[in-house]
């Protein structure tokens, strides 16, 4: 392993997550405008982005849960909780709409959640 890969190695990782609601916005620019604000913020700040996770919700919604339940978002909580994903990893979203459109205790409760932070 030389220098550049053991640096990389030592960075923090970071995670993008992107989700739309309706097969119309995947028309339009949502899915690349959220990733590449992704990798900008990870770039900016001395993240390395790890996309060995897809973590794209493509039409599930956000006001009921479903992207946490079936989607990606929920895949990427079973990684956080089981080590998949390191610690000190960070998770990318556009806005925090994109995590949760519920109720404001159930957003507390998804993003206040001991293993969640």
């Amino acid at each position: 392993m030389n220098e550049l890969d053991i640096l990389i190695k030592s960075m923090p990782k970071a995670y993008s997550y992107v989700r739309f609601s309706t097969p119309e916005q995947a028309k339009g620019d949502s899915l690349r405008r959220q990733f590449e604000r992704s990798k900008k913020y990870a770039d900016e700040h001395g993240l390395v982005l790890d996309t060995s996770l897809d973590l794209l919700d493509q039409g599930l919604s956000g006001y009921t849960g479903e992207n946490q339940q079936k989607g990606a978002l929920g895949v990427f909580i079973r990684a956080v909780e089981s080590g998949i994903v390191p610690s000190g990893s960070v998770l990318i979203v556009e806005s925090l709409d994109r995590l949760s459109r519920e109720t404001l205790l159930a957003q507390m409760t998804l993003l206040g959640t001991p293993g969640r932070t």
